[in-house]
């Protein structure tokens, strides 16, 4: 049984999908009662604090269990080359493909001038 859970070791998954059931002081605890201490891998530059519901991409490495990331559950619309940022208080930031960028519901053009607005607009 102990060289079956030593990391690596046939029959324990390299990877695996996991809902968040909690997420406080550092901790992180998935289905089935495991808890993380905080250990995330992330772009360069990104902070992200895990919130609850949020299905993670745990990876099995130097013995430990590393959040490599969060499951996207679907485009949002998004286009090639275009990236978004979101939070789960609803803010968004979308940097599009055209050069602009969206921030909750106002378009700023690549000279800084804000373009549009869009009444009731989730960022999109």
């Amino acid at each position: 049984m102990t060289e079956r859970m030593r990391p690596g070791a046939p029959g324990r998954p390299n990877a695996q999908a996991v809902r968040v059931i909690d997420a406080k002081e550092g901790k992180v605890t998935v289905q089935g009662d495991t808890t993380l201490q905080d250990p995330r891998y992330l772009y360069g530059g990104c902070r992200y604090i895990p919130s609850e519901g949020d299905r993670l991409l745990l990876l099995n490495a130097g013995g430990e269990q590393v959040i490599a990331g969060v499951i996207d559950e679907g485009d949002g619309g998004l286009r090639p080359g275009e990236v978004e940022l979101r939070s789960t208080g609803g803010a968004v930031l979308r940097l599009c493909a055209d050069g602009t960028i969206k921030l909750n519901g106002l378009t700023v053009s690549q000279n800084g001038e804000i373009v549009g607005k869009t009444e009731g607009s989730n960022g999109q």
